[in-house]
């Protein structure tokens, strides 16, 4: 069994697709609403989508929990990232990619009044 985790977004237009009676003409059919879908998948999704789209019961589409970081702003204005860098003494960073970024129930015990809960 192959578990692949996808956004909400991306769940539901899998859902939709599999609903239809004729699964792969929706997607010739939709092909510029699907461009930027197919994009965000990796070839080994593609690769399971177009397997459970043809009723492969091994592969297994679930969402992926959201994940939230901590933005604030520097004392020239610009937004910066909470990281957790143990042992570094500035929390901060203009990289959004090292930004930590947990769940909603983790990131709150982060939160201080410094700092703004931002979807990812």
């Amino acid at each position: 069994m192959e578990v692949y985790y996808v956004t909400q977004e991306q769940f539901d237009l899998i859902d939709r697709i599999y609903q239809k009676d004729y699964p792969f003409d929706s997607i010739l059919y939709n092909a510029n609403k699907l461009t930027n879908f197919v994009n965000k998948l990796n070839e080994d999704k593609d690769k399971a989508l177009l397997r459970y789209l043809g009723g492969d019961d091994s592969v297994i589409f679930k969402v992926k929990e959201k994940l939230y970081h901590l933005v604030g702003v520097d004392g020239w204005g610009c937004k910066v990232y909470f990281t957790n860098n143990y042992g570094v003494t500035s929390p901060a960073t203009k990289n959004q990619l090292a930004a930590m970024e947990l769940p909603l129930n983790e990131i709150k015990k982060w939160a201080t009044p410094d700092w703004e809960i931002e979807e990812v």
